[in-house]
């Protein structure tokens, strides 16, 4: 379950850098996708064959690896037992109930080094959901290996307008395509986290009414490791209105070792009906089409 989160966290923090950066962070993600491909090669469920092989290996185990499996769950059931039942709900309530609360405004900062390759993200978004009605507004500064650029996203009346370094563009969209396509959480979405997502989770009262979640996550084996926290600070209303990742994890992939790091947060400005949403003249950005292109091609 622990290799799961990993995993999740690479690729969706990747996903977004890649959504982000367009062509620019495409040149770096080879060697993330090296090092989520080997973090999350054990979520993948086994073939029949080698459940088999497994199988029969059982059947031929001796007395003393029984003791040692033994061993090993009570020491399982202890690690376990570190993570607070009540802070567990309480996270689980207020990602939940995060989720659900509509309009938002939120802030991400990220940050992503594979080896020598880097991506930042810093991106504030203020989504407000109605349907096809409803509307985003996005506007942050996007950075590849040290090369930034300013980069603008909206949503409205059946349009998504991007704006990278100047170049203005508008394409017919969905309301969720937009989102999709554009959306920072999606990075803090862990899934369905259980007791045995974690090493450690505890809940702490802050004096201001808060409460501060935090959560420890590793794993070893012969060619990987993993090691991070998780950070989620909910208000006195039962919202998360912070979450943070932090990540290392290093792979041998090929003789070649492989460090990755993650460092994201993300910010809660606003929810419900304390968002509050403007967009900006829309007028000059170009349609999209395909149609231009063709006639193009066919005088040529």
């Amino acid at each position: 379950m622990k290799k799961k989160i990993i995993a999740v966290i690479l690729t969706a923090a990747l996903a977004v850098s890649v959504c982000a950066c367009s062509s620019k962070a495409a040149e770096t993600t080879a060697a993330e996708a090296e090092t989520i491909q080997a973090i999350s090669a054990e979520t993948v469920p086994e073939t029949e064959e080698s459940s088999s092989e497994a199988a029969a290996t059982e059947e031929s185990e001796s007395e003393s690896n029984s003791v040692s499996d033994t061993s090993a769950a009570e020491t399982t059931a202890a690690a376990a037992s570190s993570v607070d039942e009540a802070a567990l709900k309480l996270y689980q309530d207020a990602m939940a109930k995060t989720a659900a609360a509509g309009a938002m405004n939120t802030t991400t900062k990220m940050e992503l080094t594979t080896n020598d390759q880097s991506v930042s993200i810093d991106m504030q978004m203020i989504t407000v959901p109605s349907g096809d009605d409803g509307k985003l507004a996005a506007k942050g500064t996007l950075a590849s290996n040290g090369v930034s650029m300013d980069v603008e996203y909206y949503y409205t009346d059946g349009f998504y307008y991007t704006n990278a370094m100047g170049q203005k563009a508008k394409a017919a969209s969905t309301y969720a395509e937009a989102v999709a396509d554009s959306n920072m959480a999606d990075a803090f979405n862990l899934g369905d986290v259980t007791s045995d997502s974690f090493n450690s989770m505890t809940a702490q009262a802050q004096a201001d009414g808060t409460t501060l979640i935090t959560a420890v996550f590793s794993m070893e084996d012969d060619t990987e490791t993993a090691e991070g926290k998780v950070e989620v600070l909910v208000d006195k209303d039962g919202y998360a209105i912070r979450q943070s990742i932090q990540l290392q994890a290093s792979t041998v992939e090929n003789n070649t070792e492989i460090n990755t790091s993650a460092d994201m947060t993300l910010t809660v400005n606003a929810y419900g009906d304390n968002v509050k949403i403007e967009l900006p003249d829309l007028s000059d950005y170009a349609a999209e089409s395909t149609e231009t292109e063709t006639e193009t091609s066919a005088a040529q």
